[in-house]
């Protein structure tokens, strides 16, 4: 699996990055001066050219910033976040809010906020997102953060392909008269995330559970619902995705990995893929259509960018300019590549990957989609189930690989307690107030 990495890169050359002091709220402050401090702002994933932000932040800002990127659980073997500012993949937020390391979205970033006479850099009012995406940032009704982005998943055919719509059941037997082999896994290919994103996808899509009350877990008894019949299903079809000639990777692979080989297969094939997490070397490739699932489910993955004060933060004016810069539509667009799942909802474009966004960004209007769960030690749990998956595809049987990972996950909750996780769940379901 891909391994984590840390990478700093300071804005403006020459500044050092302030000390760290613990406090339980962020600093208040008057202040939108820039300061000669740079502000610390983490984030949770990849960024494809920090230069990119360099220029673009100094652009309009003498404020220096620092950034780190790190995978999540080089973060949560931490025993703090000292940063300012943290970007991250909804998924994480009911564990970040868990271990109190964010605070709730500070009032001059707030949707609802009407203009007020307080200065140009925090007046004017911000265009709120799509329901989906502002409910993402949600954590037991509480907005915690803005919202960068969102994750939908499309399944994609091949230009050799006739089908532009089908429905999983279909899909699923058409895959399955794919001739079975050993199917090779290069473990260092292997991307954790991609991987469970288009499982889930599929699961969600299939399963007749209402997503109000949660897929993954049995709401009543908190068990794991991975073995029931959707969750088989689902691993039917992403067995037959990696049995397609030469498609492992686009299974195992990232986002982008699955988007290059789709659009330049010569046969006919199916991939699933985010055009929303692709880098930038890929989003202009043309080739592929979007195959439209009757009757699916549509499932926004908790892949989307959320932008959140730290709790350690120290410089709160500053913190909010800049993250009501990156908020902005134009930042946005002219950062689309830079950093997976992280778009606009305004995104317009003649390729393929930014028409698919636009339609993506439509459907977040819409009351039915479903957001992944963002409740706590999610990260754990799906690099539980990506592990099983990498198995199953290996060879594994899907019964076993399911029973397995719902062992651990059951562990997990076990672990931090069933009333515990039972009302986290919940909350990140906003089933609780």
């Amino acid at each position: 699996m891909t391994s984590a990495s840390i990478a700093s890169v300071t804005l403006q050359v020459g500044c050092k990055p302030s000390s760290t002091t613990s406090t339980s709220e962020p600093e208040k402050s008057n202040s939108t001066k820039a300061s000669k401090i740079p502000l610390r702002v983490w984030l949770v994933g990849e960024i494809a050219q920090p230069e990119t932000v360099i220029r673009q932040w100094n652009a309009v800002s003498e404020q220096p910033v620092e950034f780190r990127t790190l995978q999540a659980n080089e973060l949560f073997e931490g025993e703090k976040c000292a940063a300012d500012l943290l970007l991250y993949p909804a998924r994480l937020l009911g564990e970040l809010v868990r271990r109190k390391w964010i605070v709730k979205l500070p009032s001059a970033l707030d949707y609802s906020r009407k203009p007020t006479s307080s200065g140009q850099d925090v007046e004017a009012e911000i265009a709120p997102p799509p329901a989906a995406m502002l409910a993402a940032a949600k954590y037991n009704s509480t907005q915690y953060g803005l919202p960068l982005g969102y994750s939908l998943l499309s399944v994609l055919a091949s230009s050799a392909s006739k089908t532009d719509s089908t429905t999983w059941k279909e899909l699923r037997q058409s895959l399955t008269a794919v001739t079975r082999g050993t199917i090779e896994i290069d473990d260092s290919k292997v991307d954790a995330e991609a991987l469970v994103d288009r499982y889930l996808t599929i699961a969600f899509g299939i399963s007749e559970v209402n997503s109000k009350y949660g897929v993954l877990f049995d709401l009543k008894t908190m068990k794991p619902r991975l073995t029931a019949q959707e969750f088989l299903e689902a691993g039917e079809i992403l067995q037959g995705l990696a049995c397609q000639p030469n498609a492992p990777e686009s299974v195992i692979g990232s986002h982008s990995v699955a988007w290059s080989w789709i659009n330049r297969a010569e046969q006919t094939a199916f991939a699933i893929a985010s055009p929303s997490q692709l880098n930038g070397e890929v989003l202009s490739l043309e080739g592929a259509h979007k195959v439209v699932i009757d009757g699916g489910k549509t499932w926004n993955s908790g892949a989307g960018v959320i932008a959140s004060m730290a709790t350690q933060c120290q410089q709160s004016a500053q913190t909010i300019n800049f993250a009501r810069w990156l908020s902005e539509h134009t930042t946005l667009d002219s950062l689309r590549g830079q950093v997976p799942g992280m778009v606009s909802s305004g995104t317009r474009g003649v390729s393929l990957a930014e028409r698919l966004m636009a339609s993506d960004s439509s459907l977040l209007q819409r009351a039915d989609i479903s957001n992944e769960p963002r409740f706590s030690a999610a990260y754990k749990l799906r690099a539980s189930l990506a592990k099983q998956l990498v198995l199953f595809l290996k060879g594994q049987s899907c019964d076993q690989s399911l029973s397995i990972a719902a062992n651990e996950w059951s562990k997990i909750v076990d672990e931090q307690g069933t009333a515990s996780f039972k009302s986290d769940y919940e909350h990140s379901l906003g089933l609780q107030v």
